[in-house]
């Protein structure tokens, strides 16, 4: 069996349980229970991956991340 080998082949997007990328400037959204855990190691990664500044705060109601810029 001859095995091809390929360049040039895009990866494909890993879609996010997140939605960084649609936040706005003073948009914020709840961290879904069960994923408190991972979120705030996410959110960094977010960040420096989209370019944008994020902030993360413990409320009554769970985690909150805001887009700060």
């Amino acid at each position: 069996m001859e095995i091809k080998i390929e360049n040039k082949i895009a990866i494909p997007s890993k879609p996010s349980k997140f939605p960084w990328a649609e936040l706005k400037i003073g948009d914020s959204f709840l961290c879904p229970s069960g994923h408190e855990s991972a979120f705030r190691s996410n959110v960094c990664v977010a960040s420096k991956r989209l370019g944008i500044k994020l902030t993360v705060r413990k409320t009554p109601e769970g985690l909150r991340v805001w887009r700060v810029e």
